[in-house]
Formats: structure tokens, C-alpha cells, sequence
């Protein structure tokens, strides 16, 4: 005041017009549900042989569970669904079977390491029910996944995708932003207080113009003035929402890299999808069909019935069709390598 002379400008910067940033916490769960929600679906189209010469009833039920209805609550896609994505989300996953029979999968659960006897699992909660006994791992389904848990082993990777998808968008917004300035003159008679009233009423009316209207039409009053600086906003260079889109699929890339997973196959493209169908049945799949099903025959069979062939096989996407391997059966038959029998 002592060097301006002015009453005018000492009430200017209480006015609201500025907006809180937007949170981009949503780029790491779309990279992360995109790539396990992938696996799953893969996962889902398996079907569990329960080899057993004698198709004793054990053997029929095993096989139910596995491949119809696993608990009285889900199908069994449903039921693998839920298990693949939080094996590889929290990078390990619980089974434990029910008084009933049911396999339920575990939310939330205590694991009690031991070096000389087997662990055990406490506070196994399932939904709202947790459980008042420990399991042994001898009587559960238990898996860990080859990599740290995913959340957390991409969150630095986000910091920096974050970082750069809000400047990103934030140029794009303000390429198109509409820029004005309202002239403040005088106002004799009114308070300050008054005076930023009626600066914060206008302001609000010039808003509310511009974002609901197609067509806006904004009044002078007395003291003020609207001054728009670039009309119609500017669209230099290329577009920025191709630059938005291209940060978002390359954050999805490097999360389908982690997990072994041809980038090519999440976006649809038929170029090479032959190899990179194969590349991600080797890489991704197939190592983790052999987790379960390990876990699965050491859980579910004794040594000496293993050694008799008893055993759970898993066959899904990596199944052979005899159409596309025929060329090779060929080959075999006229080395006579195999016969036609």
C-alpha cells in the first residue's frame, strides 16, 4: 500500500481460480489388471486330467472340483480366475479345502515359516469368516509366484510414467485452455470484502459460461472487464492426446515385460502372432501350469501312488492340435520313425 498507492489489489489473490491436480494413481492399476487379468483369462481355459487307472471316486471327485464346481459359491472359472490373479498380483496364493470339501481361496492369511518342519498358515480369512485353527501346509495349496509382489515392484516404475502422464496431459489441457484476464478498476463504495465478493461472483459467472454453454456471452459490469487472449485455444504441434495414449501403452509394455508377456498380444496385433502366442505359452504360461500342477500332485497324492501314475495333468492354451503339427507327423511317417498305427 505505501508503495503502490493502491486499495484495489490487496483483496486479488484470495480469488479461487485454480484447480486441484488430478490423481494418475489409475495409470499402475490399468497396467497391472491389463496384463493379470490376461493370464487369467488364459489360465481359465485349462482343464485338469486326474490320472487314475482305477477312476476311483476320489479320483471323480478330484476332478469335479477341479474342472466344475470347486465351492458351493463359484464356477470353476471363476474359481481359477480368482486364483491366477492373486497369485501374480500378491505373488502368492492360498488353498485350503473346507469340512465340506470345498476349495476356498484365502484373502488374507498368516504364514508361520519353519526351516526343519512343515509351515503353517493362521488367521486364514475367507470374505467375512476367519478361521480359529492353523492349517499345515501338508493339507493346503499353497504357491508362490516367481516375482516379488507385482504392486509394489512396479511402483517406482510408475513414479516416473505418473510424473510424466500428468505434465502430458496437463499440456494438452492447456493448449486448448481458454486465457483471459479481467480488468479490475475502480469501485467506489464498496468495501473490500464487498469488492471480493463481487470479483468471485463474476469470476464464477464467466466459468460456469464457458464450461456448460456452446454459446457464451459474458457481460461487462462496472470495475470490470473481460479480456480473452486467445480465442478458440492453441493447437500447435502434433496431437497431444496421441502422446497421452502412447505413455499409457508403453507403461502397459513394461509391466507385460516383467511378467513375460508379448506386448503385441495385449494390443491385438496379428503381426507375428504365431511366435508371440508361442513365446508367451513357453515363458509365461506353461512355467506357471507347472507350479500348480506340482503343487497339486504333491499335495493330492501320496509318493507311492505318484510312483504308481497317479498324477494331475493341466492341459490348456499349450495343447497340439494335430492339424498344425501334421507336416511333422508326415516327416516321422516317411522316416519311418512312426507308422501309421
Amino acid at each position: 500500500d505505501l508503495i503502490t498507492n493502491r486499495q484495489d489489489t490487496s483483496f486479488m489473490f484470495d480469488a479461487d481460480m485454480w484447480e486441484s491436480d488430478v490423481q494418475r494413481a489409475y495409470l499402475k492399476r490399468m497396467a497391472i489388471d491389463t496384463n493379470v487379468n490376461f493370464i487369467a483369462r488364459s489360465f481359465t481355459q485349462s482343464e485338469f486330467k486326474v490320472m487314475d487307472g482305477n477312476k476311483s471316486d476320489r479320483a471323480s471327485e478330484l476332478y469335479y472340483r477341479l474342472n466344475v464346481r470347486p465351492n458351493a459359491n463359484q464356477s470353476s472359472s471363476q474359481f481359477w480366475y480368482e486364483f491366477i490373479y492373486k497369485l501374480v498380483y500378491n505373488n502368492e496364493v492360498l488353498v485350503v479345502q473346507s469340512d465340506t470339501g470345498d476349495l476356498l481361496i484365502a484373502d488374507s492369511f498368516v504364514h508361520n515359516k519353519y526351516a526343519l518342519y512343515p509351515d503353517t498358515f493362521s488367521g486364514v480369512t475367507i470374505d467375512t469368516y476367519t478361521y480359529d485353527r492353523t492349517f499345515n501346509m501338508n493339507d493346503v495349496l499353497y504357491i508362490k509366484f516367481a516375482n516379488s509382489r507385482l504392486e509394489d515392484y512396479v511402483a517406482s516404475l510408475f513414479g516416473d510414467y505418473g510424473k510424466l502422464l500428468s505434465r502430458m496431459i496437463e499440456v494438452a489441457m492447456r493448449n486448448r485452455q481458454v486465457r483471459a484476464v479481467v480488468h479490475v478498476g475502480a469501485m467506489s463504495g464498496l468495501s473490500d470484502e464487498e469488492k471480493q465478493k463481487k470479483i468471485q461472483s463474476y469470476l464464477d459467472s464467466v466459468y460456469r459460461a464457458f464450461q456448460d454453454k456452446s454459446v457464451a456471452i459474458v457481460p461487462e459490469t462496472d470495475g470490470l472487464e473481460y479480456d480473452e487472449k486467445n480465442p478458440g485455444g492453441e493447437t500447435r504441434g502434433a496431437s497431444p492426446l496421441d502422446e497421452v495414449s502412447t505413455i499409457k501403452t508403453q507403461f502397459i509394455d513394461d509391466v507385460a515385460l516383467i511378467l513375460s508377456i508379448p506386448p503385441a498380444l495385449l494390443h491385438g496385433n496379428n503381426a507375428e502372432i504365431s511366435e508371440n502366442k508361442q513365446s508367451y505359452i513357453d515363458f509365461c504360461l506353461r512355467p506357471l501350469m507347472c507350479r500348480v500342477r506340482d503343487e497339486m500332485n504333491a499335495k493330492f497324492f501320496s509318493p507311492d501312488e505318484f510312483q504308481d501314475g497317479k498324477h494331475v495333468e493341466i492341459i490348456g492354451l499349450d495343447k497340439q492340435n494335430i492339424v498344425d503339427v501334421a507336416t511333422s507327423i508326415d516327416k516321422l511317417r516317411a522316416a519311418t520313425v512312426l507308422n501309421g498305427d
